[in-house]
């Protein structure tokens, strides 16, 4: 499975399983054949096959997945365990341990101005935030798998940086600034510096950019002093392009 695949299964199946214990604790959706509500159950076996694959393979320790369509139940199973040493499997009531919960909702901020007119998907973020044009890009992004949870040696703020902190990375100039689109589906050349041991993730600990204790207002300022880890619409990569349309959300 490519890594858009991958994370594309991954965030759905996080959708899903947000609705699964609500919806079966209160029993009231009734339950259909998916070709009932035009989907085809041939190809919803997948979604199974997926992530079994996954849990073969050490990926997932479980998952319960639903697809609800039409108000109907038309896909819903579970898999793997709950608790893995234990071998407790997963259970309609499994409780989960879910992460990001207000980034959905400050996307859903972001496209109520969208439609109230403030601006445009495919507008440069610069227009309304200057510190984020014109912007370099690293060269060399080796060693983007490996997470890094630890802050380097030195200032951990950040506070005490050099304000040109791509001075040792090799970069090229951007070729366009990211778009408020870019960040909504996080193909903005950002990253969130611990999923990832690159120069530009370390430059992320280094900074501070992830500080609870400063405002996205100085976050915003400080990526406008890094580079980028790739050319917008470059590549889907994870990163604090939510955090970026919160101060995005703040301007607007």
């Amino acid at each position: 499975m490519n890594t858009l695949t991958r994370v594309s299964t991954t965030v759905a199946l996080v959708a899903l399983m947000l609705v699964t214990p609500l919806s079966l604790a209160d029993n009231k959706l009734p339950v259909a054949k998916p070709e009932q509500v035009g989907l085809s159950e041939e190809r919803l076996e997948r979604i199974g096959q997926i992530i079994e694959k996954d849990i073969a393979e050490g990926e997932l320790a479980g998952a319960s997945a639903m697809i609800i369509r039409d108000g109907k139940i038309a896909y819903h199973e579970n898999f793997g365990y709950a608790n893995r040493e234990k071998k407790k499997p997963i259970a309609d009531d499994t409780i989960y341990r879910i992460y990001s919960m207000s980034k959905p909702i400050t996307s859903v901020a972001l496209m109520m101005l969208y439609e109230e007119g403030k601006f445009a998907l495919d507008d440069p973020v610069s227009l309304y935030l200057p510190e984020l044009g014109d912007l370099r890009v690293a060269v060399d992004t080796t060693d983007e798998t490996g997470p890094s949870f630890n802050i380097p040696d030195g200032d951990p703020t950040g506070t005490q940086a050099p304000a040109n902190v791509d001075a040792e990375i090799e970069t090229v100039p951007s070729r366009r600034d990211m778009s408020v689109r870019d960040l909504l589906r996080h193909t903005a050349g950002l990253t969130y510096g611990f999923f990832g041991n690159t120069d530009v993730d370390k430059m992320y600990q280094k900074m501070g950019i992830l500080l609870f204790d400063k405002n996205l207002d100085d976050m915003t300022k400080k990526l406008g002093k890094m580079p980028l880890l790739y050319q917008p619409g470059e590549r889907w990569h994870y990163s604090v392009s939510v955090d970026v349309q919160g101060r995005l959300v703040e301007v607007l």
